[in-house]
């Protein structure tokens, strides 16, 4: 699977997620990569410019829906 190129960018980050909860995609990926992120947590948002996608992600999906411009991961702990 190609990952998408853009994602549509709307809603800003939230004031409340800490530094913790807002970490650049490599950053997601190592985590996930280390089993530190996993479904049974939470899921993420793509982000740029400080604006979150639609699309929620899940660390099983790896990068395949992570767009390509995207420069952040915001997470949500369940």
């Amino acid at each position: 699977m190609h990952r998408p190129e853009t994602a549509d960018y709307v809603r800003p980050v939230p004031s409340y997620l800490s530094e913790d909860e807002v970490m650049t995609v490599q950053d997601y990926l190592s985590d996930v990569e280390d089993d530190l992120l996993m479904d049974y947590d939470g899921y993420g948002y793509p982000v740029r410019d400080g604006l979150e996608a639609r699309t929620a992600i899940y660390p099983s999906d790896g990068m395949t829906t992570i767009p390509k411009d995207a420069t952040h991961i915001s997470w949500y702990n369940k």
